[in-house]
């Protein structure tokens, strides 16, 4: 049959096969643009969490010195507590730095112990519910800190300690960033990447990207303290 006027410019069997192509790209583009969101999300939480709540377990180990050593010195601050500057002695600050290091401690031996097992499991049934459910152990185990935190020294602080559980669900962070890679390499093709360093390689600069933008602007966050009324 002869074109005419009205036949189309590109024919349609050139539309077809041009046409999972297109599916393809837009399917990379907005994995890797979740991804970011995902990186985004879990950096701006952590950057945001750890300086406050290192404050607040800071102001309830003062506050219990205090109450033995010397009660008088509660309401030196805005708040009603004690000024800050008498929470920086050694006794207070060796209480903190001793429950953060145990805590880091007890989270790297989750993450040694689980990480590889997960990993295999990640492989074998897939990403994405490995990826949900080391998101969701993560939750639980921020939210398990602060609800020891809430209860203002009267339950003890190293129960938080127990948060390190959430390793066993997931592998935690370290699962996490290996998954993120993995899934970027993946849906990146090699013959759209470059060498690492050239800043044109998704699977290079999308994580690294993601981090720096989500800790921009974070450094004024930490002159009025964790959060206020603290």
């Amino acid at each position: 049959m002869a074109p005419s006027e009205a036949s189309p410019l590109i024919s349609s069997a050139i539309q077809q096969s041009a046409t999972p192509e297109a599916h393809i790209a837009q399917s990379r583009r907005r994995t890797i643009l979740l991804l970011l969101l995902y990186l985004v999300f879990l950096d701006l939480g952590y950057e945001l969490i750890m300086p406050a709540q290192t404050r607040v377990l800071e102001r309830i180990y003062c506050r219990i010195y205090y109450d033995d050593h010397d009660y008088g010195l509660h309401g030196g601050d805005a708040n009603g507590g004690i000024d800050e500057r008498l929470c920086k002695v050694g006794v207070i600050q060796s209480e903190v730095a001793m429950l953060k290091g145990w805590q880091v401690t007890l989270d790297s031996i989750g993450m040694l112990v689980f990480s590889v097992p997960w990993a295999h499991v990640a492989d074998v049934r897939g990403r994405k519910p490995v990826l949900l459910l080391l998101t969701s152990a993560l939750f639980a185990k921020y939210a398990f800190v602060q609800l020891v935190c809430f209860f203002d020294g009267a339950i003890p602080l190293r129960w938080s300690w127990f948060s390190a559980l959430h390793t066993v669900f997931g592998g935690s962070v370290t699962v996490a960033t290996a998954l993120i890679y993995t899934i970027i390499s993946d849906v990146v093709p090699e013959n759209d990447s470059f060498l690492p360093g050239d800043g044109r390689d998704d699977r290079y600069t999308v994580p690294w990207s993601a981090h720096k933008r989500s800790t921009n602007g974070l450094e004024p966050l930490a002159t009025n303290g964790p959060w206020p009324g603290c």
